[in-house]
């Protein structure tokens, strides 16, 4: 109940500002400016989220997290800047109605990640992302998700190798060997008790 609270209080503080504002029938060119930036980053968000459904994604640690929030910021500026009464246009209400989804999802995302941020990145470097993808309290432990970097996308590999639970504070290094559309990650494992390096366990992964 008072994470729902701290979610919507996000949406509840946006709109009291908007209100302190005061209304504004002027269709100023910011005004403009502001819907059409939002319109242009949404689109490119939900292509974003397409192109992740077809196994491709934008390279970086959290990116798609990090897209999100920027989408978020184009609605929040778009919603002080037009205050024109709401309900007097579909369109308006939509685009309200998204932004309001948007917020919300903001809320959780930031808490999310000030919490995990890093945690889940085991190895990165030029050519590969490791990474725990699996997130939340309830969420199973498994092993790291590879991902092979192409410029400014990604594309995630799948896991071969019977899954196992390691968890990143185990993972002393990490060794990739690619052959062909296979790669074989060598992870060092500490033992639960020691920092003493006590066994290499070598996962397969294969492109999609």
């Amino acid at each position: 109940m008072f994470l729902l609270f701290l979610f919507l209080l996000v949406p509840f503080l946006i709109y009291a500002l908007r209100v302190g504002l005061g209304k504004s029938n002027d269709v100023t060119k910011a005004v403009e400016v502001s819907r059409i930036v939002y319109l242009v980053f949404l689109v490119l968000f939900l292509f974003l989220l397409f192109l992740e459904k077809k196994n491709y994604f934008l390279a970086g640690y959290r990116s798609t997290s990090i897209a999100y929030l920027i989408v978020t910021v184009s609605a929040i500026t778009y919603i002080l800047l037009d205050r024109r009464p709401i309900l007097h246009s579909f369109k308006r209400t939509l685009l309200h109605l998204i932004a309001i989804i948007l917020m919300i999802g903001s809320a959780f995302l930031i808490l999310e990640m000030v919490d995990d941020y890093k945690k889940q990145l085991v190895y990165s470097d030029s050519k590969f992302r490791l990474e725990f993808t699996a997130r939340g309290l309830m969420s199973p432990c498994g092993l790291p998700l590879l991902f092979v970097k192409n410029g400014i996308v990604e594309r995630k590999c799948q896991i071969i190798t019977n899954d196992t639970c390691i968890l990143k504070e185990n993972i002393s290094s990490v060794r990739i060997k690619q052959t062909g559309s296979t790669f074989f990650v060598t992870y060092l494992l500490n033992d639960d008790s020691t920092e003493i390096v006590s066994h290499p366990l070598t996962v397969q992964y294969k492109k999609l």
